[in-house]
């Protein structure tokens, strides 16, 4: 798109932030409409499911990529002499100009929204039906289809383990960005956190065995 039109970091992260939010407005507004076309109760339901597993598919896809440019709004740096602290998304941008100063207040409601809201929405739909997830016949449930992505590929007893995915994402793609990219120190926290992860799968042996693993 910046081969197009003239764009910045701030312009990146009002459009990253607010098409999920118009896409969830829109994939509700059709599940609304589609119910009340509908007169057949199981249609009804199947509706209502079908459209919040796109909408938690969307959430899933979206939560790494706009965490990490949500948080790209606070890593700043300055070079040599210079007393300028600059974005590094973005090296236009003076980070003490009152534009910056804004997107970094519109950055703090954001995180409310993508890199808290959406591991906690995870954790609240995992936590009310964990009895269900963990129960033998979970795979024929009709009532967890819309939630199946978020465990389904777990074993019944971790049941909560997307949400560690959710954190460990958030981590290695978001978290970083306040280490000074290319640097040692961030390589060095990166392999830590990927290498902590390892133990905790083979420790927890949390892959559902059916799926081949």
């Amino acid at each position: 798109v910046g081969c197009i039109v003239p764009t910045s970091y701030h312009s990146k992260l009002v459009v990253s932030t607010i098409f999920p939010l118009v896409a969830t407005v829109c994939i509700f507004t059709f599940m609304y409409l589609a119910r009340m076309c509908a007169s057949d109760k199981l249609m009804k339901k199947a509706i209502r499911n079908n459209c919040v597993e796109v909408f938690l598919a969307m959430t899933f896809l979206v939560f790494a990529s706009v965490s990490k440019t949500i948080f790209d709004a606070f890593n700043c740096s300055s070079y040599g002499d210079d007393p300028i602290e600059y974005l590094l998304a973005d090296m236009s941008i003076d980070c003490s100009d009152m534009n910056h100063k804004i997107a970094q207040k519109y950055a703090y409601v954001m995180m409310l929204v993508y890199p808290l809201g959406i591991p906690l929405l995870y954790a609240v739909l995992l936590f009310q039906r964990r009895k269900e997830i963990k129960a033998e016949d979970r795979a024929t449930n009709a009532s967890l289809i819309k939630t199946g992505f978020l465990w389904e590929m777990y074993e019944p007893g971790t049941w909560w383990f997307e949400i560690f995915e959710c954190l460990r994402r958030l981590a290695l793609s978001g978290l970083l960005v306040f280490v000074r990219p290319g640097s040692t120190s961030q390589i060095v926290l990166a392999l830590i956190l990927a290498m902590a992860s390892v133990v905790l799968y083979t420790h927890l042996l949390v892959c559902y065995r059916p799926c081949g693993y």
